[in-house]
């Protein structure tokens, strides 16, 4: 899963992906600046054509943020128009259930006017952390077109890397996206830490067997796409080489070889990174 980079306008972002190997990339919106970012790459000739896609749009909703409302039906909408789904999580983490339980049928409500889904992000440090958790609100919202996803990183900050399996298969069921990145031992994770680098890090450099989540992925049924995290990943951004507004062919081919490299230790069928 590509998060984007900062330093680079949206279309140089998805064409840059484009040619690095990525099927398409999943953006964060919680700003102004973020939706017309959103709107740039649905726009572009690449997503329009259906060769580079948007898997979806992950959206951190502050319930005291005075745009949040405003802004999330307006990524539902855009989203729509690309089959994206919204992707989000939710703050404060002492809100009341049934003030988290009336905002999703809100926007399940709108989504389903436009065709579309909502997907949970169970995220540590939100009000829901991890996939079960997320399980027992999709069973209180009780609507058809809310689902969940699964996250290697968030799973392992949730102390589940002893019964990932049955996490696994309970959530498969109602899973539309998963997201994978190297970690170290399950031992050296640190829930609630705001520096990732325990449970975001290269595939390459990883502790945890990251390749028999994957298996019990496909074991348990799922055959939905699955994303490689490179939150604040140095190795799966793009730097500074660039020429024009766009990057350097030297930085796309160098990012591509780490890129395949990360993908072959996988070999679990169709992922975000087309090797």
């Amino acid at each position: 899963m590509a998060y984007g980079m900062p330093d680079a306008a949206p279309v140089w972002q998805v064409e840059w992906l484009d040619e690095a190997g990525y099927d398409g990339i999943a953006l964060h919106v919680w700003n102004d600046e973020l939706l017309d970012n959103l709107q740039q790459v649905v726009a572009s000739d690449l997503v329009q054509s259906g060769q580079f896609r948007v898997f979806g749009i992950y959206f951190p909703y502050d319930r005291d943020h005075p745009r949040h409302r405003a802004l999330v039906s307006a990524a539902i909408a855009i989203g729509a128009e690309v089959g994206a789904p919204l992707w989000i999580s939710f703050k404060p983490v002492d809100a009341a259930s049934a003030e988290v339980v009336s905002l999703l049928r809100e926007l399940c409500a709108e989504a389903a006017e436009w065709g579309s889904e909502v997907v949970l992000y169970p995220h540590d440090m939100t009000w829901c952390l991890d996939a079960e958790t997320s399980l027992e609100l999709l069973a209180a919202v009780d609507r058809p077109n809310l689902f969940t996803s699964l996250h290697l990183h968030q799973e392992l900050r949730a102390g589940h890397a002893a019964r990932l399996n049955e996490v696994i298969d309970r959530a498969v069921p109602r899973t539309r996206l998963v997201s994978i990145s190297g970690a170290l031992d399950p031992a050296a994770v640190t829930p609630g830490s705001r520096d990732w680098s325990d449970v975001v890090r290269p595939l390459t450099d990883s502790v945890y067997p990251v390749d028999g989540f994957v298996h019990r992925l496909r074991a348990a049924g799922y055959a939905g796409p699955i994303g490689l995290q490179n939150w604040r990943l140095p190795e799966l951004k793009i730097g500074r080489r660039w020429r024009g507004g766009r990057p350097c062919r030297s930085a796309i081919g160098s990012r591509r070889e780490q890129l395949v490299r990360a993908v072959a230790v996988l070999v679990a069928g169709p992922t975000f990174p087309r090797s």
